[in-house]
């Protein structure tokens, strides 16, 4: 049996990610809760989970004794792997997936087989983005109102993420999960980045098993300060060799998957994959800058035009947009004297290029998965079933909503709202809920207690499902676990009266 992969959480720029929210929200120990026994507490009541009781039985001798070893832990039967891949510093106008110069085709795959968010909020920093991503809180919340080399003695601002706040790595660890972190990390307390440790809030004292990658906010990519676990190590070769530590780290990603696969065909994982890409320092080969030679000789103050341009083409800003004045402390391109335009259109090729770079290694990581066949029957959607889903939202907004097999066509005033509503969101590239791997078609509801307006809604980590007898009703994103929660969710379970 082959896991699947999941776009839980895929890219953190192009698709953002409901992996911090499942945990913060309490969905995601709901989602993976598997039914007690009697007498027993609710399994994913209680993380991490309570030692298993003895059910066997004790007698004189061991002919009428019956053992009851403790099984490990094991997650939920089809329960998907996750793929997290966080980018650094990478501005909303950069890549080509965003109206950006920048051509990052992986990434752009990624966005038009699943979804895209033009307002996905992060904190500014490194630290802080990271924590609340993670743990599905408020960065204060997680103690890291500020990067950890500028942690105070102040609640909030210490750098320290408390132990009452659980990170996603710790809930799926401890469902069941293989973890595993890659690249950087920058949520280890500075004055505990060291041989002496203490170690309890590295990445292995936080719920991942394995940790390959740098410890604090940047490193040099060709001779990096480097950990494997809690231990310091040497890179296995040098950069005359060709060394670079985003391709190492995509390369131990890589065995690492395929080694959990090996030794266990069932087990889902949890992969972080950060990279350190296009934070500071810059540094690629000639090879990636070349691509980018003479591409920014116009400056920067056309290029925010050709931008802006381009995202209003892609509907990525509502039409109408207008383009910001340029800060006043960014001086106007024109002004520059000729050698310092030279410099700073150099700097732009290569941060291009070092973006270009790090979306050629994700693109090798996803390659490796498809490969391998961890990409069998995946929630990845194709092109074609994203397309189909989008043609369903199309009749559905047209009014033609199905019931129990017979096409019922709604109010003219009704459809009109629908479709006035379709046209705004541009179809169903941003707004809509597409997850054609459930193998359910969607649909949204016209009950008023759920949706008074009759609009297109679909609550978070839920989906609208035909129910026995007809109507919807809502069901969780993880087809295996609908039994299982129903009783949890009877309140957040309702049938659609249809007149």
């Amino acid at each position: 049996m082959r896991t699947r992969l999941s776009p839980l959480a895929f890219v953190l720029l192009a698709i953002g990610s409901v992996a911090g929210w499942l945990v913060g929200s309490g969905r995601l120990p709901q989602m993976l809760a598997q039914p007690a026994k009697p007498g027993e507490p609710p399994a994913g009541g209680q993380l991490p989970k309570p030692d298993p009781a003895f059910t066997g039985k004790i007698g004189e001798t061991y002919k009428d004794s019956t053992p009851s070893y403790p099984l490990p832990v094991a997650a939920p039967k089809g329960a998907p792997n996750v793929l997290l891949v966080m980018l650094d510093d990478v501005g909303f106008g950069m890549c080509s997936t965003f109206g950006g110069p920048v051509p990052t085709p992986h990434l752009d795959q990624l966005a038009k087989n699943g979804l895209t968010y033009n307002r996905f909020h992060t904190t500014a920093l490194c630290s802080p983005t990271r924590a609340a991503f993670l743990t599905g809180r408020n960065h204060h919340t997680s103690g890291t109102g500020v990067i950890i080399e500028m942690g105070t003695g102040y609640p909030g601002y210490t750098g320290i993420i408390p132990k009452s706040t659980a990170l996603v790595s710790q809930t799926l660890r401890d469902n069941g999960y293989a973890t595993a972190m890659f690249g950087k990390w920058h949520n280890t307390p500075e004055g505990d980045i060291g041989p002496a440790g203490p170690f309890d809030r590295w990445p292995t004292g936080l719920g991942f098993d394995y940790f390959y990658g740098f410890n604090q906010g940047e490193t040099d990519q060709y001779y990096p300060t480097l950990y494997r676990n809690t231990t310091w190590v040497k890179p296995p070769k040098r950069p005359d060799q060709g060394y670079h530590f985003t391709a190492d780290m995509t390369d131990e990603a890589i065995a690492w998957t395929r080694n959990v696969r090996a030794a266990n065909p069932d087990k889902p994982w949890f992969n972080y994959f950060s990279t350190p890409g296009v934070h500071a320092p810059h540094q690629v080969s000639k090879e990636w800058r070349d691509k980018f030679k003479g591409q920014f000789d116009h400056g920067w103050d056309q290029q925010r035009v050709k931008t802006h341009a381009r995202q209003l083409e892609l509907g990525l800003i509502p039409k109408g947009t207008k383009l910001t004045p340029r800060p006043q402390d960014i001086p106007a391109w024109a002004d520059q004297p000729a050698d310092a335009r030279k410099v700073y259109a150099r700097l732009m090729e290569n941060y291009a290029a070092y973006m270009a770079y790090t979306d050629a290694e994700v693109g090798r990581l996803i390659e490796s998965l498809k490969q391998s066949g961890e990409l069998d029957n995946a929630p990845v959607p194709s092109r074609e079933a994203v397309l189909k889903a989008r043609e369903e939202l199309r009749k559905a907004a047209a009014g033609e909503m199905r019931q129990g097999g017979q096409s019922q066509q709604n109010s003219t005033t009704r459809k009109k709202q629908r479709e006035a509503l379709f046209n705004e969101f541009g179809g169903a590239k941003r707004g809509y809920v597409v997850c054609p791997w459930t193998g359910i078609k969607m649909h949204w509801t016209d009950d008023p207690a759920i949706n008074p307006k009759g609009y297109p809604k679909f609550e978070r980590g839920k989906i609208f499902v035909k129910a026995q007898g007809g109507g919807y009703q809502l069901e969780n994103l993880i087809p295996e676990s609908f039994a299982a929660n129903r009783a949890r969710n009877d309140q957040a379970l309702r049938k659609e009266n249809r007149t």
